[in-house]
């Protein structure tokens, strides 16, 4: 389930009357997608108080009512001037008559194992996984002793305003490459923001660890077919 802010208010407002006798003020609410935390009851720096409800998980009806109820401790606990302690004796103390008064369990913390993303945020997951392992650009910088491996992207090489010309009077390369590889095998890799800094291979090394991870991939003949869209089908940034 993904409850709706008015779901979430009409259950503040049951609460406030079964548990608390309404002494607990109408505060504002938010719902948002945090994936760590389901709930937080927030106070200070200026932000004065107010609650927040993760509708990132697709969980059963009571544990977003649990949710809802263990930050409405918290705020109980702000009213009586007992906030810094958290989840001390005062909290605990509230959350067990909360238990009893509800037939809820308001924990100190939530178990969510096998508990999924809600539907919304499976595809905006995906989306993020399939950027993550989107098809890398290499470029292979080869010197007298040793290659330079630059993992790099679009918008890097158009805003070096790099040519197949210049490219070896701009970096001294006596050779280099450019690639378009699988994103898994580099995913290790950090990405550069500059065509100056990557990796050392020494020629022997290069060889055994690196020169088959780029045979598998596409070589590129022309820069220029990277920065107009010739590789965009095969998910190239």
């Amino acid at each position: 389930m993904t409850p709706t802010l008015a779901n979430i208010k009409t259950w503040y407002n049951e609460f406030n009357k079964q548990v608390f006798n309404n002494e607990l003020p109408t505060i504002p609410i938010k719902i948002t997608n945090n994936r760590s935390q389901l709930g937080q009851f927030y106070w200070g720096n200026g932000r004065g108080i107010g609650m927040k409800v993760s509708t990132y998980y697709d969980m059963p009806v009571d544990m977003f009512r649990n949710t809802i109820l263990h930050e409405m401790c918290h705020l109980y606990c702000y009213n009586k001037g007992f906030i810094r302690e958290h989840h001390g004796k005062n909290w605990k103390a509230i959350a067990a008559y909360a238990t009893r008064k509800t037939g809820l369990d308001i924990t100190r913390c939530a178990d969510i194992s096998g508990i999924k993303p809600a539907e919304k945020n499976v595809e905006k997951q995906k989306a993020v996984e399939a950027k993550k392992t989107a098809p890398a650009i290499i470029i292979d910088l080869e010197y007298s002793d040793h290659h330079f491996i630059i993992k790099t992207t679009k918008n890097v090489l158009r805003s070096s305003d790099t040519t197949d010309m210049d490219f070896n009077l701009r970096t001294n390369a006596k050779n280099w490459s450019v690639y378009i590889c699988d994103g898994n095998v580099f995913k290790g890799y950090q990405s550069s923001r500059s065509i100056r800094r990557g990796y050392r291979y020494e020629n022997k090394e290069f060889e055994v660890t690196m020169k088959p991870k780029l045979e598998n991939g596409i070589k590129v003949d022309n820069i220029r077919d990277i920065l107009i869209g010739s590789y965009d089908c095969l998910g190239v940034r």
